[in-house]
């Protein structure tokens, strides 16, 4: 009996049947159950699968070629590798780069040069140029650090 609707109570119609839910996984069989009501009986397993044999044709010789062929292939892809990393691990040479760091050693010693005449109290109009220079110079090497820098 439906405890939802009161009203099916006193209607003919036939009630809803609870059909039992079987777990996943179960299998069921297509053959048909001797009892009426009783639910029939899983398949059985499947049967094993026959095991791999090794072709009766083998020839450790055709073995030996087969390994000396893959450790030549694998020296090979070792030897690029070591290849690229030497080549990561260094830069290209540069002539920017170079004039860069040659200009940045003049503005140290140009640096220093007024910090002596300044030290031993030179006119301030040539600590002042040299400064001035240094600096022309220090902006020359930052663009000379700047192209030679590798684009990535």
């Amino acid at each position: 009996m439906s405890r939802d609707n009161p009203a099916k109570l006193f209607t003919d119609e036939p009630e809803e049947r609870i059909v039992p839910v079987r777990p996943v996984g179960t299998t069921i069989s297509a053959q048909p159950c001797d009892q009426p009501g009783r639910p029939p009986m899983p398949a059985p397993p499947p049967a094993p699968a026959p095991e791999a044999q090794a072709p009766d044709d083998y020839d450790d010789e055709d073995a030996v070629a087969t390994l000396h062929r893959i450790e030549h292939t694998l020296e090979e892809i070792r030897r690029t590798l070591q290849s690229t990393a030497r080549e990561q691990r260094h830069r290209e040479f540069s002539p920017a780069r170079l004039i860069a760091s040659v200009l940045q050693a003049l503005v140290i010693g140009m640096v220093l040069w007024a910090l002596s005449d300044w030290v031993f109290e030179e006119p301030r109009e040539g600590v002042l140029m040299k400064l001035a220079f240094a600096a022309v110079l220090q902006l020359g090497a930052l663009t000379g650090f700047t192209l030679g820098r590798e684009i990535s």
